[in-house]
């Protein structure tokens, strides 16, 4: 029995229609382009490559310490590694064929809440409609776009909570602990089952009579995925307690991802969602809808938890909070008789900004680019410097991102060869430029032109043999 909602009418199809034609659209034409100079693409596979081809389970690419449990896979993330590594192996440790399995991932879990928002108790329409927003709205479509672990652990996060309403109570505990394996932000699954398990969901068939049934079932579940996350960590175990609880900080900020998603991307584009969202949970509680649905209050605060309870200061956590926001507005705008109003208003948002990243980045090519830093940087086996994009030609090199979090003094490299790109150039690696202005001769190798920008490769010489010493100021800069 639906409890809300109401079917399909024949004029929703032309807002189904439109939106399936705006996400392929959308997900074709800004494939590898939308953040092309993303630093966790080469960040998240350095990781994944040197732990699937080496055995290397820490960072040796941007240089994070090893007693920290972020560094490489170290404390999270062999899940992923596996995953994303097993295809990578198959068809090439490209960035583009990464994306295109976070895709995947994406889009299952688009079907996953189709499946969960239907077997709730809401229409088939606003299930529907649910879906289609959120493969379009920036925290999913960010997350497919790239290769991080957010696409896993949110695939994750929807398969345990569909599991869970199912009463797969055992696999849905299992798969929960999985998803905070792949990473820590996986808590977040447990937030929506607590909600989803304290609805009062009335007659609908997903409640279970027995709570003791689901308790001891999740439970169990739980028991099996902490036996699994000891056999992937167990000798980095130690490290668990003082990781989450250092790299669980915000600075000053009370709610540091909405911090980051409103007010500190470009253009301020996110503020028209947070004036939304604001306005929304205003309009559900002066109307008393909580009264009629109490799964959409319960949702929308286990968003708000897992805002309190995520201290990490990263927007693209959004993805996690977002089902519960978007599942308020559609149910406001739904009682007041306007879910096609909202959705046309999310198509119209949303593809001038996505138009505008497509004009801006369509020139971007990295095959083109990497294909050129192959070219003129010599095989000679040599450590090769430069901005995270570089390791793509350089996976199976001693390769160093200029911002190497230890120093690059620390690496004690007699000879390298160094990519100047044009941000270098500027200023932006101005600890590494000044122990290399300090300490090194270069001599250019060669030059060559992308997307009108120049980047220069020098083979570096050290001639301070005892000691580092960073350069004087230069008086010209």
């Amino acid at each position: 029995m639906r409890t809300t909602g109401k079917p399909l009418f024949k004029s929703d199809y032309w807002i189904i229609i439109a939106f399936s034609i705006a996400i392929v659209l959308t997900y074709f034409f800004l494939h590898d382009i939308y953040r092309p100079d993303n630093y966790d693409d080469p960040g998240f596979l350095s990781f994944v490559y040197n732990y699937i081809n080496k055995g290397i389970s820490h960072d040796v690419v941007f240089g994070t310490t090893h007693q920290d449990g972020y560094s490489g896979l170290v404390l999270f993330g062999k899940s992923c590694g596996y995953l994303y590594g097993s295809v990578l192996g198959l068809l090439g440790w490209t960035r583009s064929t990464s994306h295109l399995i976070s895709i995947v991932l994406v889009l299952l879990s688009a079907f996953f809440w189709y499946r969960i928002i239907y077997k709730l108790g809401f229409s088939i329409r606003f299930a529907l409609f649910f879906s289609l927003a959120l493969l379009l709205l920036e925290p999913c479509f960010g997350a497919a776009n790239q290769a991080r672990s957010d696409a896993l652990c949110f695939f994750l996060l929807s398969l345990a909570l569909l599991l869970f309403i199912k009463r797969v109570y055992l696999l849905s505990g299992f798969i929960a602990m999985v998803s905070f394996e792949v990473h820590p932000v996986g808590i977040s699954t447990f937030f929506y089952i607590l909600a989803v398990a304290l609805a009062p969901l009335g007659n609908i068939k997903t409640r279970e009579k027995n709570p003791y049934r689901s308790i001891s079932g999740f439970a169990v579940g739980i028991m099996f995925g902490a036996v699994y996350y000891y056999i992937l960590h167990r000798n980095a175990l130690p490290l668990l307690f003082s990781t989450l609880a250092t790299g669980n900080r915000g600075g000053f900020e009370i709610i540091p991802i909405l911090s980051e998603y409103f007010f500190k991307t470009k253009y301020y584009r996110h503020i028209p969602e947070l004036i939304l969202i604001i306005g929304c949970a205003g309009i559900f509680v002066a109307r008393k809808y909580w009264r009629k649905n109490r799964l959409a209050a319960l949702l929308f605060l286990a968003g708000c938890a897992i805002v309190l309870v995520i201290r990490r200061p990263n927007f693209m956590y959004m993805i996690f909070l977002y089902p519960a926001f978007l599942l308020l507005i559609l149910y406001v705008f739904q009682e007041s008789g306007r879910l096609r109003l909202i959705m046309v208003i999310v198509l119209i948002y949303l593809i001038p900004q996505y138009a505008f990243v497509y004009f801006q980045n369509r020139d971007f090519k990295l095959p083109r680019y990497i294909g050129k830093v192959i070219r003129l940087v010599p095989d000679d086996g040599l450590p090769v410097l430069g901005s995270p994009n570089d390791w793509f030609a350089f996976q199976d090199r001693d390769f160093y991102t200029l911002d190497y979090r230890k120093g690059i003094e620390s690496l004690d490299l007699k000879e390298f060869y160094l990519i100047e790109s044009g941000t270098y150039r500027n200023g932006e690696y101005s600890a590494a430029r000044s122990i290399i202005r300090g300490n090194y001769l270069t001599r250019e190798v060669g030059q060559f032109k992308d997307r009108g920008k120049s980047t220069v490769v020098k083979k570096v010489i050290r001639f301070r043999k005892d000691r580092f010493e960073p350069a004087k100021p230069d008086k010209n800069e």
